[in-house]
């Protein structure tokens, strides 16, 4: 790191107490009570008629510090220019855990510093403490049903599209099996749409269908002057996935699978603008292999995370909605980053990079009856002549993105071409290939998932006006945060 980057890298150390209160220190603050983190582990203990085990309470306190972490650490210092370069903070974290040995174990350590890299691009560095004589959940009431003896698989749902139409896939798949949904909720919209889809999935398959609604967040936030939430928040996958593991662990099930189309967990940059984590990473397959390693070593236990659908478009998946003949379910899923919206009757906003591939999903799959213009801000399909340039840049983008695939795809050596355009695609390659059935390569059935999804988007009728062509410089190095 030159003198400049360590000039302009924001430095933060938090202690956390063991009452849950987080005291931060930073490159532009003294120390100060904080905030303290609300997360619903009862509910875990409350489901499965079975207090947590160290290992997997440990590992929620883990993964809470991370997100708490990541909010309240600012990615740039007050009145610093949002162009400079301060994308990679240092970040100091103090906690209390009940299995000292596990923690200060440098494999582990080391373990989880590379898993949050990965995801954060940022410097964690851990000290743990022991945590005595602090009650390790609350009082268990008798739970409504069984959970462990109902299910055979676990999985994330957050009540998007994806997961709707993965779960929706794993059904037609899997006829006699029953399913575990680990549910984050962030907000009680976010719930709301959580329960309604899948009490409906229960209703109309006459399936097992068991979600397990967990509530994250901030119990009690600091003075905002001195406390700016960080928007990016690439630490997410990391803590939704921890918290899923510990949920399909308590249900006596070592695997969990998280319903991302192909195209949504490589997660390719839009622009030539766009590097690093600017693009989450929260289910790219080498974040979730990375996840797989720190979770078994945390729980001592071997875990996987599965992406079942890697090499499956969102067009393609969202053909097991329909086949399960549940297309109003479409208009009940959100898929917006910036849901809710806060408009009555408009909870999406249409444009931003999540609507779009929604949107253009949807019509792959034949769905588009299903699916309400009027519950987004603007409508793609028929407002394109009147909004201004800055709004389409993400569709924009997204073409361009689209006409680079085309292009590659189109040469004498497809793969060689992509590999140029994106290094990544080769990395993930080279990882995964061991784990592949023989009935294909990976790099095939990458080559033949972009395919699929550029011909995709060639039936899309919506096209922008014609004006000046979309360039790098269109779109900052900070778009997608």
């Amino acid at each position: 790191m030159t003198r400049l980057e360590r000039e302009l890298t924001p430095s933060y150390d938090l202690t956390f107490a063991p009452d849950g209160t987080l005291y931060v220190q930073g490159s532009a603050s003294s120390v100060v009570p904080c905030h303290q983190f609300k997360v619903g582990d009862y509910v875990l203990s409350h489901v499965f008629e079975s207090e947590l085990p160290v290992a997997l309470s440990d590992l929620i306190s883990v993964a809470s510090a991370v997100y708490l972490a990541d909010r309240v650490c600012p990615r740039r210092l007050p009145g610093q220019d949002r162009y400079d370069l301060a994308w990679t903070r240092r970040i100091r974290v103090t906690l209390p855990v009940r299995d000292i040995l596990r923690w200060q174990d440098a494999a582990m350590q080391e373990i989880l510093r590379e898993v949050l890299q990965f995801y954060t691009e940022d410097e964690w560095d851990f000290e743990f403490l022991p945590l005595n004589n602090v009650p390790q959940s609350r009082a268990i009431q008798a739970s409504l049903f069984p959970v462990a003896n109902r299910v055979q698989h676990a999985a994330l749902f957050s009540g998007g599209l994806d997961s709707l139409a993965g779960l929706c896939q794993e059904l037609i798949d899997l006829p006699s099996d029953g399913f575990l949904l680990f549910a984050a909720n962030t907000s009680p919209r976010t719930q709301g749409v959580q329960a309604k889809l899948s009490t409906l999935l229960r209703e109309r398959t006459k399936r097992v269908v068991e979600p397990c609604f967990v509530p994250i967040g901030l119990r009690k936030r600091g003075p905002r002057a001195q406390n700016r939430d960080e928007t990016s928040q690439r630490s997410r996958g990391f803590v939704f996935a921890a918290f899923g593991a510990v949920t399909a662990l308590m249900g006596g099930l070592n695997q969990l699978s998280i319903y991302e189309n192909g195209v949504g967990a490589v997660n390719l940059p839009y622009t030539r603008a766009q590097i690093g984590v600017h693009l989450t990473r929260a289910t790219h397959p080498l974040a979730l292999q990375k996840m797989s390693a720190f979770v078994s070593r945390a729980t001592g236990a071997e875990f996987k995370f599965l992406l079942p659908f890697l090499f499956t478009t969102k067009g393609q998946l969202c053909r097991s909605i329909a086949e399960l003949q549940l297309g109003p379910l479409v208009d009940l899923s959100v898929s917006c980053d910036g849901f809710p919206q806060r408009i009555e009757g408009q909870p999406q906003c249409g444009l931003c990079t999540s609507c779009l591939l929604r949107r253009q999903a949807i019509y792959a799959a034949g769905l588009m009856s299903f699916d309400n213009p009027a519950h987004y801000r603007e409508d793609i399909f028929s407002s394109l002549n009147h909004l201004p340039a800055a709004k389409l840049y993400p569709f924009r983008a997204m073409l361009y993105q689209v006409a680079r695939l085309r292009e590659a795809i189109a040469s004498p050596d497809p793969w060689a071409s992509l590999c140029t355009m994106y290094p990544q695609l080769m990395e993930i390659s080279l990882e995964l290939r061991d784990n592949m059935p023989a009935s294909g390569s990976v790099e095939d059935q990458l080559i033949a998932m972009y395919k699929r999804y550029c011909d995709e988007w060639e039936q899309l009728p919506a096209r922008p006006p014609r004006g000046e062509p979309l360039r790098p410089s269109h779109v900052g190095a900070n778009y997608g945060e």
